[in-house]
């Protein structure tokens, strides 16, 4: 079974409590005791609503979604939000023992004006999250990176191969659309494989991970495959709208960053580091030794010389990397 954004959910529950004990109290009952009602139906509504969205944002069913106006989505999205809105609430008075009659009161409709506010609101929150990223938001959120940090980190870059070619071939707007649906497949590995997607930049995307968590199932690794099988899975696809069967290469590397918000007007989660540059020069040894994915030794020093064995690991010797002084020892992987 794929894994799944549980992070997202927690934080759409936690905010669905929240304004779910307010509403209770302003509504019902100021006391305690309606709060703690209103919470329990606000984060099982909370939890419907981003289960929902993680799934319709991954696979065919959520690449159609996706793939309709803005406009629509929000529409269709917001339908669905009201509908799990009522069910949430069933369950939460199922499960406290409260009567889950419906019954068409005042309280009723004053709960169906609150769904479509609350189906608005987390619309808005989960598109936000899947334009720049769950993992940004609630760092966001928290203020994880409000201080700049020093972290180990792993990254990961993915290339489109033959780019230039194929989008002269198709023109922009079809290369385009051959992009959206090449990083689709991408995000469901990402998702799978507890993956950040940092940036998209042009045919390029630029995946991280805390180094624990790169190493946590192979998460790293087992990330550019599932991409590879994903990709796989969508040939046809591929075939039937662009007569292209797209490849790509990677490169994997490890090191220090200084992690912080970056911007005033327009924020953004920043890594900064050699880390970042040496990744990118490791795709053009991939290039050079057409490697469809190389790692460097700082990254497998991580696994302390107990390397996984579902891959085989073919090195490369030490490598010459511009813009290095240094020489760095790479290895060209397979599964």
């Amino acid at each position: 079974m794929k894994s799944f954004n549980y992070q997202l959910i927690i934080l759409l529950a936690f905010f669905g409590a929240i304004a779910g004990g307010i509403f209770a109290s302003l509504t019902v009952e100021m006391s305690w005791r309606y709060f703690i009602y209103g919470a329990s139906d606000g984060a099982w509504i909370g939890g419907l609503m981003a289960a929902y969205t993680l799934l319709a944002s991954r696979g065919r069913i959520g690449r159609k979604i996706r793939a309709q106006s803005f406009g629509f989505k929000v529409i269709f999205n917001s339908s669905i939000y009201v509908l799990l809105f009522f069910v949430g609430r069933y369950l939460g008075h199922i499960l406290q023992g409260r009567a889950a009659n419906l019954v068409w009161d005042t309280q009723f409709y004053s709960s169906l004006a609150y769904a479509v506010i609350i189906a608005l609101l987390v619309n808005f929150i989960m598109e936000m999250s899947l334009l720049v990223g769950a993992k940004a938001v609630w760092n966001f959120v928290r203020g994880t990176y409000h201080r700049p940090l020093e972290e180990d980190r792993v990254f990961m870059f993915i290339d489109l191969a033959s780019s230039t070619t194929i989008a002269e071939k198709l023109g922009n707007r079809k290369f385009m659309e051959l992009l959206n649906l090449f990083f689709a497949a991408l995000s469901d590995a990402a998702v799978e494989t507890n993956a950040e997607i940092y940036k998209y930049v042009g045919d390029e995307a630029i995946l991280t991970w805390t180094t624990k968590n790169s190493c946590q199932k192979n998460n790293a690794l087992e990330c550019f495959f599932r991409f590879q099988a994903n990709l796989k899975n969508v040939e046809a696809e591929f075939v039937e709208k662009f007569e292209v069967l797209p490849a790509f290469r990677g490169a994997l590397h490890r090191g220090h960053v200084i992690s912080g918000e970056l911007g005033v007007s327009r924020k953004e989660i920043a890594y900064l580091g050699d880390v970042v540059n040496t990744t990118a020069r490791l795709m053009e040894t991939a290039r050079e030794h057409s490697e469809l994915l190389v790692v460097s030794q700082d990254f497998l020093d991580e696994y302390e010389g107990k390397l996984p064995e579902d891959f085989q690991f073919n090195s490369l010797a030490f490598q010459s990397l511009r813009g290095r002084n240094e020489q760095v020892a790479v290895f060209g992987v397979r599964k």
